[in-house]
């Protein structure tokens, strides 16, 4: 895989999760960085591939809970002997999550606002209490890519 991103004059940046099955079928769920994708079906010799590409509003929670599912499926497969999670190559970027505290006698989902070029993952809010009586609330904001046909210019 490398080689032929190499030649294609690009970085090969992935993750993977390994999944063994219960009879001791394996094969991976892999998410790699974009290429011509008959590059890869015409060196791949290991099987079968299912192709599908990333969405574009960068929203990945349901693919990471996709990936953490069979991970937790293959722990289950070998009793929680696993290496890893998930196996990311070195060069991604890592980008910090932020996490702020908004401390508040009383809050409900229903009042989320998103900032500007954000917006909220619907499927992401969590609320619960805990031991102590706290209550909580928990959820996803996802930035809005630019719009790719770049900014828009003004008539005079």
């Amino acid at each position: 895989m490398r080689n032929i991103y190499k030649k294609a004059g690009k970085s090969l940046k992935y993750v993977w999760v390994p999944e063994v099955g219960p009879r001791g079928g394996s094969h991976i769920h892999i998410v790699i960085s974009p290429i011509d994708l008959n590059l890869i079906k015409n060196v791949w010799t290991y099987g079968g591939m299912y192709i599908e590409p990333l969405r574009k509003d960068r929203n990945y929670r349901r693919l990471a809970e996709y990936f953490i599912g069979y991970s937790e499926k293959t722990r289950q497969t070998f009793g929680g002997k696993q290496a890893g999670r998930y196996n990311p190559s070195k060069n991604l970027a890592h980008v910090e999550i932020e996490k702020r505290r908004k401390r508040k006698k009383t809050f409900r989902a229903g009042e989320i606002t998103a900032p500007k070029g954000w917006y909220l993952d619907k499927e992401s809010v969590q609320e619960w209490v805990n031991e102590r009586g706290y209550r909580h609330l928990y959820y996803l904001l996802v930035r809005i890519p630019n719009d790719e046909r770049g900014p828009k210019k003004c008539r005079t």
